[in-house]
């Protein structure tokens, strides 16, 4: 299991326990910079994926735009909760300047634009640290796929039991998480792909986008435990910039509550 008592350069914070808040205000105060924290997350990455193998790659330029963060930040204030935060993002979604495989060799050629949430990430300041590892092709690649293994990032780990299933197929964004390898991490849902890995690896703070559909909370409303919006403060999210023919997606913590056919573990050895 991680060391989740590595405490934050700066500050009494607890790796395991970051909270969104109290990392902006040690950055508030001056105890905390986000080029420190890129770097503290960077390390701990080099130092316990190889056993959890939850991220892909890191970004190059991750330790470019925490400075950046902190530039901003010292000339005009804070963008808002995300500025200078250090996310994960599940590697099926596109990040300009990194490849977007969903864990295979055939897309390592791929040169993708930011995808939509990326660009609002960026504007908010969120600092993108690194691709998260997923089921190759989000289970698509067989109907006898393995939970939170792909062919570039291996078999993911889960923190808790590394003999343990970590479910998927965004395993790697709800492993970083519970291992902070990253204070944030985004995933995407259709069928099980959070609430699957939420009961098995408890993350606070990994999301996905996902459209409203039946049993969803309706745009606009407050939304019950475990579904709660993507945070207001991410620039063009509900301010007209999602096309209108897309309904407001959702935020899922990781900690939603299973279905019923995500209830039980296995060891990762039973997985085929």
């Amino acid at each position: 299991m991680p060391d989740f008592h590595d405490v934050i350069p700066g500050t009494q914070i607890s790796a395991g326990q970051a909270s969104l808040a109290e990392l902006q205000a040690a950055m508030a105060s001056g105890q905390l910079s986000s080029a420190a924290l890129t770097s503290f997350y960077l390390e701990r990455i080099d130092r316990l994926n190889p056993a959890l193998h939850a991220v892909i790659t890191v970004s190059f330029n991750a330790a470019a735009e925490a400075a950046a963060s902190d530039a901003s930040r010292a000339a005009h204030g804070s963008r808002g909760p995300l500025d200078g935060i250090p996310v994960l993002v599940k590697d099926n979604v596109q990040v300009a300047g990194m490849p977007t495989t969903a864990g295979s060799p055939a897309l390592l050629p791929a040169e993708p634009d930011d995808a939509f949430v990326v660009a609002r990430l960026r504007q908010a300041g969120a600092v993108i640290i690194g691709k998260a590892n997923l089921s190759e092709w989000a289970n698509f690649r067989s109907t006898h796929s393995t939970s939170g293994w792909s062919t570039l990032g291996g078999q993911t780990g889960n923190p808790y039991a590394l003999d343990r299933n970590p479910s998927g197929s965004s395993s790697g964004s709800a492993a970083g998480v519970a291992a902070a390898l990253a204070p944030v991490a985004v995933g995407t849902e259709t069928d099980g792909s959070i609430v699957c890995p939420a009961p098995k690896i408890p993350s606070r703070l990994t999301m996905t986008i996902r459209p409203n559909g039946p049993g969803w909370p309706a745009p606009g409303t407050r939304s019950p435990k475990p579904w709660i919006p993507w945070p207001p403060r991410v620039p063009g999210w509900g301010s007209g910039g999602i096309p209108r023919s897309w309904r407001a997606p959702r935020l899922a913590p990781c900690w939603t509550r299973p279905w019923p056919r995500c209830a039980h573990s296995a060891p990762s050895s039973s997985i085929r």
